[in-house]
């Protein structure tokens, strides 16, 4: 019947003690009234197979089962816990060298020349303004001293034509100047008295001029102007000789000479009248003569002027080219620093414009990393990100990792040598050496490190689940 233990037949009871190793032999089920029979020993089958009870087999389990179920429990739900809360570090490698934050300074020759000295060898110690390299100069001293004279002289001469176009009589030179070179200055002013001379000369002269015309114009008019008078009175001499001559009180020929000294006077002021204009014309063309002189001499004067100023303007840009190019011939280090690499080692050897001398490794200058991210991860990388820097030698093991942060990402890709692309990323480390211990091992610049740049984190069963997924994604899309 249901809800009722099933008793255990005698084959089933067979069976058990055999599995036990031991045959037992059949009993008689139990009178009424009598007690059960007592229960087998703890290695033995529990209840009473025989009687009306359940019969419940059962073994002890070891101790040790449950210890290790527990612990492979503990451990499942631990990794799960894990793989939820911790993260790991998403990161982009790439290889770099230890450089100066102002970069390698390459210094090159403009116009190039033949290596006379070499006067540094390579990891020397330079101070700014030290000399390197002296090459063979291409302007000799001398040219650069005639230059310089010439351009003593053309000052003085510039000062001299400035005085005469201001109009003024005494030249006044620079002293300090005239008291560098009191020849070139006596000179300058011998010949501004002489020009002077025979400018005020010619004015003088055709002043002259005018005030003799001036002085032929005041005669005629004066002329003229007692010819008139004496007309006058002839005139009236004449009238009184007609009425006397018609009175016969007068002969005739009084009265003919009377108008014949009319006629004179009146021909010769019209003589003056006409000489009058003459000589105000001649005044007018001497005049003219005067604006004349002072005019080509202010021309003249302007000329000379303008060809002296474009001379010392060519002989200027001349002389300072020579002089460039004298201190040029000496190739001196722009910063304290260290001699990186020395491209001429021949004294002798032809330089060619334009061409790389000696690379000086700025002193003092903190060092940075410039390290070539491939281009599959730049949209992964921006300034500010935190970057591991380690030795890309055998030692990283030994020294481990700089911290670092990206401060510059290049806005466009870069080709290496051999044309593969990369973008230019620069990392600031916050230390300038790797350390382990009392070990301490120094950056220098050309040092190949590894750069590991963070750019994000997961969490491990996202690594696990995410494949899952994008499998999945792939697997429910239909094509």
């Amino acid at each position: 019947m249901p809800g009722e233990p099933i008793a255990a037949t005698d084959s089933l009871k067979k069976l058990m003690e055999q599995a036990k190793g031991a045959i037992v032999p059949p009993s008689a089920p139990p009178e009424r009234g009598e007690a059960a029979p007592p229960p087998p020993a703890q290695d033995g089958p529990q209840g009473d197979p025989g009687g009306n009870g359940p019969y419940r087999p059962s073994e002890t389990i070891p101790m040790r089962t449950h210890v290790v179920f527990f612990l492979c429990a503990f451990m499942v739900v631990s990794f799960g816990v894990w793989s939820v809360v911790s993260e790991i570090d998403i990161v982009s490698m790439a290889m770099g060298e230890v450089i100066p934050s102002t970069q390698v300074k390459t210094i090159q020759h403009l116009e190039g020349g033949i290596v006379r000295q070499i006067k540094v060898v390579e990891g020397a110690k330079v101070k700014a303004g030290q000399e390197l390299v002296v090459l063979e100069p291409t302007a000799s001293s001398a040219d650069v001293g005639e230059l310089g004279e010439r351009l003593v002289s053309l000052r003085f001469d510039l000062a001299r034509l400035s005085t005469l176009l201001t109009g003024e009589e005494t030249l006044t030179l620079d002293p300090e100047l005239a008291q560098s070179r009191p020849d070139l200055a006596d000179a300058a002013r011998q010949r501004f008295q002489a020009d002077l001379e025979n400018h005020l000369s010619n004015i003088k002269r055709q002043n002259a001029a005018i005030v003799q015309r001036s002085q032929e114009i005041q005669e005629i008019r004066t002329r003229i102007v007692n010819s008139g008078k004496s007309l006058k009175l002839v005139d009236e001499q004449v009238k009184i000789s007609e009425g006397l001559l018609k009175r016969d009180l007068t002969n005739r020929f009084v009265h003919l000479n009377l108008l014949k000294e009319a006629e004179q006077l009146r021909g010769g002021i019209e003589n003056d009248k006409a000489s009058l204009k003459r000589a105000e014309a001649a005044r007018k063309e001497a005049q003219a003569v005067l604006e004349s002189i002072q005019s080509e001499f202010t021309k003249e004067t302007q000329r000379l002027m303008g060809e002296a100023e474009l001379n010392f303007r060519e002989l200027t840009q001349r002389i300072q080219k020579f002089r460039d190019n004298l201190q040029r011939t000496v190739v001196r280090s722009p910063v304290d620093g260290t001699v990186k690499t020395l491209h001429v080692v021949t004294v002798g050897g032809v330089i060619r414009p334009g061409d790389p001398v000696v690379d000086i490794v700025p002193a003092g200058d903190k060092l940075i990393i410039e390290a070539k991210l491939p281009t599959q991860d730049i949209g992964y990388v921006v300034s500010g990100q935190s970057a591991m820097v380690k030795l890309a030698s055998g030692d990283a093991m030994r020294f481990g990792a700089l911290k670092g942060t990206v401060i510059h990402v290049s806005p466009d890709t870069l080709q290496t040598p051999d044309g593969n692309p990369y973008y230019k990323v620069r990392i600031a480390t916050e230390s300038d050496h790797f350390s382990r211990g009392s070990l301490v091992y120094n950056l220098f610049p050309g040092m190949q490190v590894m750069a590991s740049i963070q750019t994000g984190s997961r969490t491990v069963l996202r690594y696990l689940v995410d494949p899952l997924l994008a499998n999945l994604d792939d697997a429910l899309g239909e094509r």
